[in-house]
C-alpha cells in the first residue's frame, strides 16, 4: 500500500487529490500554448492538443473518495469543515464531467476563449482553491 505523503495537519485536504487534475491542468497549458503559437509563424502541431484532449476525455476525473483508498481516507480523518469543503468540491467535479462528456466538446474546447472553456477553466480553479485553502 502506497503512503501518503502530503498529510495535511489537521484534518485537511490533501493537496495530493491534484494529481486526479493533472489532464485538466495539462490541457489547459497545451491549449493556451497552441492558441499563442497561432500568432507565430509556427504554430504548434494539432498532435499537441490530440493528446491532450485524450488524456481530458477519456478518463472520467475522481472525486476525493474515488481518488483515495478508505484506510488513505481514514488517515486523512477530515474535520468537518474540510468535509463542507470537499462536498463542493465533489460537485464541482460532477460538473466538469458533465461539461466533458458533452457531445461535440473536443471542437468547443478548441476554440480560443470559447464558453466551454472558459468553464473548465473556472471548475478547474475552484478545485484548486477548495483543495489548498486551510481551515
Amino acid at each position: 500500500m502506497k503512503t501518503l505523503e502530503n498529510i495535511p495537519e489537521g484534518g485537511d485536504l490533501s493537496k495530493d487529490y491534484l494529481l486526479a487534475f493533472g489532464s485538466v491542468s495539462h490541457y489547459l497549458k497545451r491549449i493556451a500554448e497552441y492558441h499563442e503559437s497561432r500568432k507565430t509563424s509556427e504554430p504548434l502541431p494539432t498532435r499537441w492538443l490530440h493528446l491532450a484532449e485524450r488524456s481530458l476525455l477519456h478518463r472520467p476525473l475522481l472525486k476525493y473518495a474515488e481518488y483515495f483508498t478508505p484506510s488513505e481516507l481514514d488517515a486523512l480523518g477530515l474535520k468537518p469543515d474540510a468535509k463542507t469543503r470537499l462536498s463542493k468540491v465533489d460537485e464541482l467535479v460532477d460538473h466538469m464531467n458533465a461539461l466533458l462528456g458533452q457531445p461535440g466538446i473536443t471542437s468547443s474546447l478548441r476554440e480560443n476563449e470559447s464558453l466551454q472553456l472558459k468553464q473548465l477553466s473556472e471548475l478547474y480553479e475552484s478545485v484548486r482553491q477548495l483543495v489548498v485553502a486551510r481551515s
